[in-house]
């Protein structure tokens, strides 16, 4: 007959605990790395918004605006309407076509795309400068305002913006907006500063 050993009780609580160790220590890399990936694809998806912003006012050849709503971090594309702009003129308001006053940000428009960022992510930063409007220097004036909408035009172009997202550890990501070629790219990290 043969006689089988089985485990001691120390071997395996000295195993269980080898396994918690590596649990301890593997674990806030895990919950890291899972804010990090949430973080990129929040600004994926912006990023794929602008860019469908971009595409749309090309092949429609018409202005298309981005507005985000800095405290809730909501991005809303909406196309230019030239009737909404014509009334806007004749009655002398001086708001941004497309943005009804005392109306939340696409509301009672043709909204074409709404997002949201998800729990834990925030706009840390959301600035335009519109198009034509001259780069000024020195620190105490900047061209750039924030709860602007961003306008694509139909050749391709638009405003110079920069969006940067944070998560709750303080990382970062961020969009910016070329004016001239309305190229939309990644913020390197000491671009975020």
């Amino acid at each position: 007959m043969i006689r089988r050993r089985g485990h001691t009780i120390t071997e395996v609580l000295l195993v269980l605990t080898i396994l918690v160790l590596f649990a301890v220590v593997a674990l806030p890399r895990f919950v890291s790395s899972l804010t990090i990936s949430r973080l990129d694809a929040a600004i994926d998806a912006y990023r794929g918004d602008l860019e469908f912003a971009r595409s749309r006012a090309i092949a429609t050849g018409s202005r298309h605006y981005v507005m985000v709503d800095t405290q809730t971090g909501e991005l809303i594309v909406v196309p230019f309407r030239a009737d909404e702009n014509a009334l806007q003129q004749q009655g002398g308001s001086q708001q941004t076509p497309g943005m009804d006053e005392g109306s939340a940000a696409g509301e009672g428009q043709s909204v074409l795309l709404r997002e949201t960022l998800p729990d834990g992510i925030q706009l840390a930063d959301w600035t335009v400068s519109p198009l034509g409007l001259q780069q000024q220097t020195g620190a105490q004036s900047s061209p750039a305002i924030q709860d602007l909408p961003l306008t694509f035009y139909a050749e391709g172009q638009g405003d110079a913006a920069r969006l940067i997202l944070e998560n709750a550890e303080g990382q970062r990501r961020g969009i910016l907006v070329d004016p001239v070629t309305g190229e939309i790219r990644m913020l390197d990290p000491e671009e975020m500063q």
